[in-house]
């Protein structure tokens, strides 16, 4: 493996070694003698990119400047540019806000200088902004206590620093540090976590509230594990890899206790091959004109390519194609927003009586698959708002129900004990007989307990919030 940055931002193709133990919170005792660990958890998307961005600008000159106590420097304009363009942030005051929650951060080090070891407690890093002639100077240093354990070639992930600026979700950022190892393990591509360790790992908030709604696992999946995957997955075509997860639940009541993240190298068809050994051959300065060159070439291989497989069920090889063919396609594609609506199209046409036999017979039926899809993507925007309400609704009559569990349970929990037996046996008398034996000798059991809980729900329901019946099995329902 080469431990030096690749490529540059500009050119999208920036790569750089970031020591594995730094992606986490808090990490297992582990074997090297080198290792650190951030213990601050208050970091957002920015944050990450913010230090991703500084590594790769310093990593060359970790020795002769951080390891000196010298400053590394970047103005700050070409920082701004730099997350402008693949991050979104145009407001530099947002790139000082995130140098200052950075430089707050904690790191917990071990380190070794031949047989003698230490371990210690430092910032980050080390921050400062200069003004001189309308130009601001960001000026930064990482303590040289930690530059050898940057350097440590025992301890890298290599990961893409252009993806991870144009990652939307902090939690994406964390979990695809944490998993770029395993896709290049040869047989171990899965890791188990508890969910306590996920939670430091990912900066989860934290609140000592019993009612938090992080502290429901529910939540959990909801707000931060299904988004990241979502969106690893997303970009699998960049990260080189697809995640998947297992739940393991635990104990009474089959909580969930331990997450398995599955990860899987994923391929690259010829036309995506094409692109990246243009990509990888070509300098910095390779011009706009060249790429969008390669570009049209490849997705009119793609879409003839596709019109053989939807229409004559024939697989094609591309070299074959000629020249007239590809300029053809390149015409055909001409006027949509992308490759995919150009499929769509295309499979609509094949679809229609007098579906043409050759690629080129596809043009006089274009308009008219164009409107056809428009349509159809017109009604889907139509049910999908409709789906949203409906999801919306239903969302909200989740949320008023866990609020009002919550404040059940909390009712209940300073009601003096006969009090709570008072209203079971009021209970008891308006349920049928069959169901009394749950609330007497069956009590205990799983189904005694979900039963009495589930009553004194909807008599809390109808006696302390005043609902009537429909009410009330609206909220059940």
């Amino acid at each position: 493996m080469n431990l030096q940055p690749h490529g540059s931002i500009e050119g999208k193709n920036a790569t750089y070694p970031l020591p594995q133990q730094m992606a986490y919170t808090r990490i297992k005792r582990i074997h090297s003698l080198d290792q650190a660990k951030i213990r601050n958890s208050t970091m957002k998307a920015i944050d990450y990119k913010m230090l991703a961005t500084l590594l790769f600008l310093s990593y060359r000159d970790l020795t002769e400047l951080s390891g000196k106590g010298l400053w590394h420097e970047i103005e700050g304009q070409k920082l701004l540019s730099i997350f402008s363009e693949h991050s979104g942030t145009k407001d530099i005051n947002l790139l000082w806000e995130s140098f200052t929650r950075i430089a707050s951060f904690v790191v917990d080090y071990q380190r070794s200088e031949g047989d003698r070891r230490f371990r210690g407690v430092t910032a980050l890093i080390q921050m400062e902004e200069e003004f001189f002639k309308n130009k601001s100077i960001f000026r930064f240093r990482f303590p040289d206590q930690l530059v050898p354990i940057l350097l440590n070639p025992k301890l890298f992930a290599v990961l893409k620093i252009n993806l991870i600026l144009e990652m939307r979700s902090k939690y994406s950022i964390a979990l695809y540090q944490i998993l770029v190892p395993y896709a290049e393990m040869k047989y171990k591509n899965s890791t188990m976590m508890t969910v306590v360790d996920f939670k430091e790992w990912l900066k989860v908030p934290y609140s000592e509230k019993k009612s938090s709604a992080w502290k429901r696992f529910g939540t959990l999946k909801q707000s931060v594990i299904d988004p990241a995957v979502d969106e690893l997955n997303q970009l699998c075509h960049l990260t080189g890899f697809t995640v998947s997860y297992e739940l393991y639940r635990r104990g009474r009541g089959g909580a969930v206790k331990e997450i398995r993240f599955d990860v899987e190298k994923v391929g690259t068809t010829p036309q995506q091959r094409v692109q990246e050994d243009f990509q990888r051959s070509t300098v910095d300065s390779e011009s706009e004109h060249q790429k969008n060159q390669l570009s049209n070439l490849s997705e009119a291989v793609e879409i003839i390519t596709y019109f053989e497989k939807v229409r004559n069920n024939t697989a094609i090889d591309p070299q074959h194609l000629t020249s007239e063919e590809l300029s053809k396609a390149e015409a055909f594609i001409q006027g949509f927003d992308s490759l995919e609506i150009a499929k769509e199209v295309v499979s609509i046409i094949c679809h229609f009586d007098t579906k043409p036999d050759f690629f080129g017979g596809l043009f006089k039926h274009k308009a008219r698959a164009a409107a056809i899809l428009n349509q159809k993507k017109e009604k889907e925007i139509i049910d999908g708002k409709h789906n949203q309400i409906k999801v919306d609704s239903q969302n909200k009559l989740k949320i008023r129900k866990e609020a009002y569990q919550n404040e059940c349970e909390e009712y209940f929990a300073i009601l003096p004990k006969e009090e709570t037996e008072a209203i079971e046996e009021s209970i008891v008398r308006n349920i049928p007989v069959i169901m009394r034996v749950y609330f007497n000798e069956k009590r205990d059991t799983i189904a005694g307990e979900s039963i009495r809980r589930d009553a004194l729900f909807r008599w809390w329901l109808e006696k302390e919030k005043n609902l009537d019946e429909t009410q009330i099995q609206q909220i059940l329902s």
